[in-house]
């Protein structure tokens, strides 16, 4: 279980590579890039009983060279000599991160592109029309499973084009080319390009943004000659050394593809189950445990084979994809629309984006290098094949079809999951035997042969239907396994979650993105690091200790040697930050109290608590009686010793969670101010400039202002309605800038400098904070001393009530402080009665009877896993449904929910609903109410789904022990029987029983062989509040809205909504000729 069974083992791995790097220098890349490779070899050969799974080493082994051979064979000696067991050998699947990444070759890379697309041989067109009937089979039939009717779906222009845009670069203009180049290199100043390099700015600088015409443009082939150009950019932390190139495109042609792969994601995908692109954590955590299930039968053996593709992405081509982009144009009505993807790959300039490397031609021409173009290994046109980071969505969609194709030519069933060229199946494999056989692997050893020559027949029909698609496989890094699932960043070994934590662990490191490298972004990137490593891991505190060790580390070199020019702490800091009372004071950190965005052991019990407060108070809480400082904390909370902030109505509903305690500057803040203002003098877009009009500051504080007199004061409710308006609206816009690259391009030198030298400050006066707070705490601490009974959730409500009481006019705030479930129950370790348990009668039970022991940890048990649950509201169903709706109209039917469900029908509150619906949509309230589901029960504290404490919560471990426990909440009495609303997170309660259980399992706490029965009782009745449903009302006259009825991003019209889209006859023609022969209406 345990990773390595000393330090010198990993010792011993580092060493060998570090010698290889002596001796190879940056070339050692290529072979470290097969570290992976390796020891998914030794674990097919060692434990796994599929002849066929040992065969991948000795095919892997042949395709080296003499010197990449001799080093791999060295690596191989000396794992299989440390004798690791399967579960440390699935932990060192990963270090290969250690090592960093390579210095890589860029000219390199973009010749191996331009070679592959050069040379593109003509795909089979019989299978391209066999595949497009197989396209038409599987979706129609998934359509009228849904459906229950022939299919006709919408296509969605996104009149709201900021959805799909993210603060990422853009290439310029064709006839700009030159000018992302260093003029030192290329010998003569090529001058500014007209447009912006950045995705934001340039949708703010253009008049107008109008993806219908776009989209018109393309299906009428009349594409400006400037908007034909590809940069290609080589991806980060490459491990590489011919790094992959992503494309860059101008504005125009990045939305149509943006545009036109959400259509396939959000239409097109929900009919076929086998992709995973598009499903969450919990959705693929669920296809995972179903796919690796060992659901051996006397009639199928279930075998699996992972499927890796020669570069996938650019071996694609048009001849390769049209015929099944032509049915999605025939489908969403948009004659020509897809089928121009790989035309405008073929009609562009492709060059490399790399400020130091230009191509040839452009030196050699200047500036007359249009005129006297030519190609080179640098810059190219004809590019027949794809690139990497488009048309993702419809090269999987046809991968998909392609296996289907397969499964139909071999008669083996397969279960496909995929995503882009990690293709990974599942097959049903027919047994020739009717002797009934004890276990799989005895059916395995005693059928080889029949089992190899399936596999092998099998792999060779993919092999030649992939070639029919110009798609190359890599025989010697695909394989076959019996027992192992391999897919994304998860493996499963017989039907259970394996741990990935070296992996993970490699990224707990101050190196951030470059937005803003302050010291509480770093923090937070290694907080968030250490929290996704637990996830990962079978040992919660091993990941918690090295986070908290390299925050500590990265905050004091942070403090002693900045590496923010300008930024100078003095002496008194240098001092306090390597005393133990600072050490104690930054572990014990928070993010609302402190500003130290610093997390606690319970944040690792499990992700989604939506009261970060009461799981802070309840950390400290636990823990007073055993460490000075928690219990030092509790008292300057209590009395008050705090400064009450600077907190506005703002602050209030933007962050319904947050205190008004006094904290230094956060730099989104600064980072946000210094947006809006630019953007407001900036902006030439017609509809963005209606958005950030100059006078849009008044009337956010007028919305402010009467949200905060209503009564009783929901400010979850209020934030809500809030994210409804034109407000909400240009918040969201604002959320989108997130590099500092941006704010670079968008400012002046001298605005940059101001910029610059308030994150200075910022620095100097966040560390400041926290060395005088924690002499405040120090100081406060014995003057008074804690009471024995302190409830962490009634403490929160006082903080909450005091700092924020001149704000909200002494009203008391309802609906965010939630029990957190360590304070409010009490594991208590039992057996069949209750003579050792503490609390209320009412409690949680959980049962682990099976081969009680640590391997419980990486053995599936009989038992459906628990992954997490969301607390949904529940909704009636929708009368009727208009088609292709928009973001403005999607506000304006959520609006009409929170109305009926939270809302007063005062005159007031009625008028003040009634004006934001207007400033969205002329849609008449009436048929709102028709098109939108209501809320029809649930308390709103409890199921409103709201932004920013969203009710899902996931485990932060390996969900295998879940599969071993009995859970039941049968005697959870008056909290579980409906009648009453109660204030009690059940998700969360249930995942706390589940770490616990894991803990104890860990750690060996139980002895061997016993059963294990755990009672959660319920313990502390001052968390036990009645939770009544709400009525929002306010008696002070509503703020006046702006209407803005011409802009689609805010405003949606009735006759704007168009009519649900019939495909084209083709599509039933097509399906009459092409569909397999089985397949019959």
């Amino acid at each position: 279980m345990y990773v390595c069974q000393s330090l010198t083992d990993l010792t011993q791995i580092y060493k060998l590579w570090d010698s290889v790097f002596q001796e190879l220098g940056n070339n050692t890349y290529i072979i470290i890039k097969n570290w992976e490779t390796i020891v998914q070899a030794l674990l097919l050969k060692h434990h796994d009983p599929l002849i066929a799974s040992d065969n991948f080493l000795n095919k892997f082994l042949e395709e080296l060279n003499v010197t990449e051979k001799k080093h791999i064979e060295n690596m191989i000696k000396l794992l299989e000599n440390k004798k690791f067991n399967v579960y440390q050998l699935f932990d060192l699947h990963g270090i290969y991160r250690h090592w960093g990444h390579p210095t890589v070759d860029e000219a390199a890379g973009c010749k191996k592109v331009r070679d592959i697309a050069k040379n593109r041989p003509l795909p089979d067109f019989d299978t391209m029309k066999f595949a497009t009937g197989m396209f038409i089979r599987q979706f129609c039939i998934s359509f009228i499973q849904q459906h229950a009717r022939w299919p006709r779906i919408d296509y969605s222009k996104l009149s709201n084009y900021i959805d799909i845009c993210e603060d990422k670069a853009i290439s310029p203009y064709l006839h700009f080319l030159p000018t992302i180049y260093a003029k030192e290199v290329l010998g003569y100043d090529p001058g500014k390009p007209t447009s912006s390099r950045r995705v934001l700015l340039e949708l703010l600088r253009k008049n107008v943004i109008d993806i219908k015409e776009i989209c018109n443009k393309v299906m009428k082939r009349n594409i400006p000659k400037e908007w034909k150009i590809i940069l290609l950019h080589s991806k980060e932390r490459e491990i590489k050394i011919e790094p992959r190139l992503f494309a860059m495109m101008v504005l125009e042609m990045r939305l149509y593809y943006c545009v036109t792969e959400s259509n396939i994601s959000n239409t097109i995908f929900k009919y076929f189950p086998q992709q995973t692109m598009t499903l969450s954590e919990v959705e693929l955590t669920k296809r995972l445990f179903s796919i690796s299930e060992d659901d051996v039968s006397d009639t199928f053996l279930p075998l699996f084979m992972s499927i890796v593709f020669k570069s996938w992405n650019i071996h694609w081509q048009q001849t390769s994809t049209v015929y099944i982009f032509k049915q999605l144009d025939n489908l969403f009505g948009t004659t020509g629309l897809y089928t121009y993807s790989h035309i405008f790959f073929s009609e562009c300039t492709v060059a490399i984006s790399s400020r130091f490397n230009p191509p040839e031609c452009l030196i050699a021409s200047g500036k007359q290098w249009e005129r006297n173009y030519k190609e080179g290994e640098l810059t190219w046109r004809n590019h027949h094949g794809g690139f990497e980071g488009i048309r993702q969505k419809g090269w999987t969609l046809i991968t998909i079809i392609m296996l289907l194709i397969v499964e139909y030519k071999t008669g083996i069933k397969g279960y496909i999951i995929g995503q882009g060229d990690n293709q990974f199946l599942k097959l049903m494999i027919p047994t020739i035997s009717k002797e009934k056989t004890s276990s799989k692997d005895t059916f395995i050893l005693k059928n080889q042969k029949y089992l190899e020559n399936e596999l092998i027949n099998y792999s060779n029909v993919l092999i030649d239907i992939a070639s029919k698609f110009s798609l190359i496989i890599k025989k010697e890094e695909s394989w076959f396994s019996s027992c192992i699932v391999n897919y994304g960043k998860d493996i499963l070994y017989k039907g259970a979650y394996t741990s990935q934590g070296l992996k993970r662990i490699s990224r707990v490191m101050a190196d951030i993105n470059d937005l803003y490298p302050t010291i509480c972004t770093k923090v937070s990137s290694i907080q968030t690091t250490g929290l996704s490593t637990a996830q990962k891991t079978y040992d919660t505190w091993t990941s918690f200790l090295l986070c908290q060790v390299e925050t500590l580390m990265m905050i004091k070199r942070e403090v002693l040697i900045p590496l923010i020019f300008g930024v100078n702490y003095n002496q008194q800091i240098k001092e306090w930050i390597g005393t133990d009372s600072s050490i104690q004071f930054l572990l014990r950190g928070d993010t609302n109290c402190f500003g130290i965005p610093i997390m606690n052991m319970f944040h690792y019990i499990y992700r989604g608590h939506p009261d970060p407060l009461t799981l802070y108070l309840t950390s400290l809480i636990k823990n007073k009686n055993r460490c000075y400082f928690c219990n030092s904390i509790i008292i300057w909370l209590i009395t008050g010793k705090y400064k009450i902030g600077p907190g506005d109505p703002e602050l209030l509903i933007s962050d319904p969670i947050s205190l008004n305690i006094d904290g230094p500057p956060q730099i989104s803040h600064i980072f946000k101010h210094q947006i809006l203002n630019k953007v407001k003098s900036i902006v030439k877009n017609k509809n963005l400039k209606e958005i950030f009009r100059l006078n849009c500051e008044r009337e956010d504080v007028e919305l402010y202002k009467f949200l905060m007199t209503t009564e009783p004061l929901y400010p979850r409710v209020l934030h809500e309605v809030m994210r409804q308006t034109i407000t909400g609206t240009r918040l969201a816009i604002l959320s989108k800038f997130s590099s500092a690259r941006t704010i670079q391009s968008m400012v002046t030198r001298k605005e940059l400098r101001s910029f610059y030298q308030r994150i200075i400050r910022s620095e100097l006066i966040t560390v400041k904070h926290w060395m005088d707070t924690c002499f405040s705490i120090l100081n406060n601490s014995t003057k008074y001393k804690a009471s024995k009974d302190i409830c962490p959730s009634l403490l929160a409500n006082q903080l909450r009530n005091t700092t924020w009481k001149k704000i909200v006019d002494n009203k008391s705030i309802q609906g965010v402080t939630i029990p957190f479930p360590i304070h409010q129950f009490e594991m208590c370790v039992t057996g069949l009665n209750h003579s050792k348990c503490k609390g209320e009668e009412e409690f949680m039970i959980y049962t682990i009877s099976d081969n009680i022991g640590i391997n419980m940890l990486s053995e599936r048990g009989p038992y459906q896993s628990f992954h997490g649950h969301k607390t949904t509201e529940k909704q009636s169903g929708k009368i009727f449904q208009i088609p292709n709706i928009t973001r403005p109209l999607q506000a304006s039917e959520r609006l009409v929910q929170l109305y009926q469900w939270c809302f007063s029908n005062s005159q007031v509150m009625t008028k003040f609903i009634t004006n934001i619906l207007q400033s969205r949509t002329n849609v008449p309230v009436e048929i709102l109410q028709l098109t939108t589901g209501s809320i029809v029960s649930g308390s709103q504290v409890h199921r409103l789904n709201d932004h920013i404490t969203k009710r899902g919560v996931h485990l932060n471990n390996r969900p295998n022990l879940g599969t071993h426990i009995y859970f039941s909440s049968d005697e959870m009495g008056k909290y579980s029987r409906g009648s009453d609303n109660m204030n009690l997170h059940f998700q969360g309660m249930i995942m706390t029983g589940l770490s616990y259980l894991q803990q104890i399992v860990y750690y060996n706490k139980i002895p061997p062989s016993q059963v294990i029965t755990i009672h959660q009782h319920y313990m502390c009745k001052s968390c036990e509040e009645y939770v009544s449903d709400i009525k929002i009302d306010s008696k002070t006259q509503p703020p006046k809205i702006s209407k803005y009825t011409k802009n689609p991003l805010i405003y949606t019209t009735l006759d704007g909504l168009i009519s649900t889209t019939t495909p084209d006859n083709s599509i039933f023609k097509c399906l009459i000729t092409t569909r397999p022969a089985h397949f019959r209406f």
